[in-house]
This record gives structure tokens, C-alpha cells and sequence, in this order.
């Protein structure tokens, strides 16, 4: 989900512990973090990623979205 300019969540459904949640940031992060060629150029991105765990108590979005900022 696109949140605003580059910040984008995912929502993963199941993830119930920390490693889990390790688990994912690390693949997102692998794909976006490899090098790709464009026009003949090689470029890298680089990417700070932050992460929480929310539970199906009703626990709000944004606040979700702050604790995963301040995680960063």
C-alpha cells in the first residue's frame, strides 16, 4: 500500500512473532536493495525499513503506522 511519496506499507497477515516479522523486512529489502541496470547504468536504492506487530484487537492504523516509523 502507497502511503505518501516513497513510504509504502505491507500487510502481512499471520505473522504472529518478531522473526516473522525479521523475516519479511529482510526480503523486501533484498529486493529492493539489488543493484539494477537502467539505460546502461547500473543504480542501488537504499531503504530504511521500520516494523510492528499489530493484532486483531482493533488496534488503530495510524497508530500502527507511528510505531513503525519510530521503529525505523
Amino acid at each position: 500500500v502507497r502511503l505518501r511519496g516513497v513510504e509504502f506499507a505491507v500487510l502481512s497477515l499471520g505473522v504472529t512473532d518478531r522473526e516473522g516479522l525479521d523475516r519479511i523486512a529482510l526480503n523486501v529489502h533484498s529486493a529492493i536493495a539489488a543493484p539494477m541496470l537502467v539505460k546502461g547504468h547500473i543504480l542501488s536504492v537504499g531503504v530504511s525499513i521500520g516494523g510492528v506487530l499489530g493484532h486483531s484487537n482493533g488496534a488503530e492504523v495510524e497508530g500502527l503506522f507511528e510505531r513503525a516509523d519510530r521503529a525505523m
